[in-house]
């Protein structure tokens, strides 16, 4: 009998300080840090791969794109209206980009980071079906975290009454990448990764479907498709896996009806898009803020208005596009990050990036190179409905297919 070889990773302190940044991502500052606790943790991890290197007299360089970077960000940033908060986010933008860059130098592959992702959604996850248990027994100590400090985007139940978990994140479209990506790393790792188990992969799965998050459907069904595509099995046996993500989103929906109805009025949102209704609110919000991109494209700002800018811009737009305005939605991260990116370096830097971003993912096609592959439709996931640039996915990811250049076929 063919035995299956399973990889080992063994966790450094750096691994397990990365993977506490992803599961407090969205935690806050708890009312009393100078920082976000990731980002306090991300520092640390800084000063804990820097000790390292001295230790073991090790040269920390930097790939010369992240150089021409700094430099092409610092120019578009001061040509144009800024603040100190711009320079603030410039800095920790740039130090938490090189401290993942020094991790990835310190490690020959990928392996221990996608470990890290797996667990984190997992962890995620096993939490958030805690959290749904907990409600409907109502036990606000364990499901509601806005009683210990962290930051929680809107009510835990939805207009339609249907309870919103959200795990140790903000809301729960916020966790759409994490979920997806765990999903896809269980179905790929099966048997040949010793971090992945199949209660483990079934709980990601089943806690996405639990999200009643549109966003996080989405990003499930991307990832579905880059399995099936991407990876050489029995087509039966991969469908298998799609067969019974529909039965038990069809279950869900025969309990709970109005989730259906839920999921539409979402989607219905981006036709409509009203500035005055709640129930558009998730429309408006991506909407309303490519509307201000675009106008400020049309206005001459084709290079852009710099780093962090759409939220200085955004108010001298809104109300030309809009006369009332029921809430204003992702103001400082404009919803995407690919709407961002459009506003904040105009459609040059918006088309560089796609063609970078396009070159990338035809380079791990032709290589079969499967790293690579999976970090690129990782950053198209995260930068679907966040366009915030400190995430640490987004990082990650970004990091990932600037250092990576050698050919790995998996």
């Amino acid at each position: 009998m063919k035995q299956t070889q399973v990889n080992e990773y063994k966790l450094h302190l750096e691994d397990k300080l990365l993977l506490l940044a992803i599961l407090l991502q969205d935690a806050g500052t708890f009312g009393f840090l100078p920082l976000n606790i990731f980002q306090i943790i991300i520092f640390l991890m800084f000063v804990v791969l820097l000790f390292k290197a001295h230790v073991k007299r090790q040269t920390l360089s930097l790939p010369v794109t992240v150089v021409y970077l700094f430099i092409y960000i610092i120019v578009i940033t001061v040509i144009n209206r800024f603040d100190g908060d711009s320079f603030k986010s410039i800095g920790y933008f740039f130090l938490q980009l090189i401290t993942i860059i020094f991790y990835l130098k310190s490690s020959e592959d990928y392996s221990r980071l996608k470990k890290i992702i797996y667990l984190a959604a997992y962890i995620l996850c096993l939490y958030g079906i805690l959290q749904i248990i907990a409600f409907y027994l109502n036990i606000p100590a364990i499901y509601d975290l806005s009683r210990y400090g962290f930051i929680v985007n809107g009510g835990y139940v939805g207009n339609n009454g249907i309870f919103r978990p959200r795990s140790l994140y903000a809301e729960p479209a916020h966790l759409s990448s994490i979920i997806a990506g765990g999903m896809f790393l269980g179905l790929v790792g099966n048997k040949k990764e010793s971090y992945v188990k199949k209660y483990k992969t079934i709980i990601i799965i089943l806690f996405g479907l639990l999200t009643t998050s549109s966003m996080v459907y989405i990003s499930m069904l991307i990832f579905l498709f880059a399995y099936t595509v991407f990876y050489h099995r029995n087509f039966l046996k991969k469908l298998k896996y799609v067969a019974l993500a529909v039965i038990a989103l069809l279950i869900i929906i025969s309990v709970k009806p109005e989730l259906y109805n839920s999921l539409t009025e979402k989607l219905h949102t981006l036709t409509t898009a009203d500035a005055t209704y709640a129930t558009d609110l998730s429309g408006f919000a991506i909407i309303s803020n490519l509307r201000v991109a675009l106008e400020k494209m049309y206005d001459g700002y084709i290079l852009g208005t710099g780093f962090d800018s759409h939220r200085i811009y955004y108010y001298d737009y809104i109300y030309d596009l809009y006369s009332e305005v029921l809430m204003y939605l992702n103001v400082d991260e404009a919803a995407s990050l690919f709407t961002r990116i459009l506003s904040e370096f105009g459609i040059v830097g918006f088309f560089l990036f796609i063609v970078w971003l396009f070159n990338k993912f035809l380079h791990a096609m032709r290589n079969r190179n499967m790293d690579l592959l999976f970090f690129t439709v990782l950053l198209v996931v995260q930068g679907l409905r966040n366009g915030h640039y400190i995430y640490i996915i987004a990082t990650l990811c970004f990091a990932v297919c600037i250092c990576q250049r050698k050919t790995v076929k998996r």
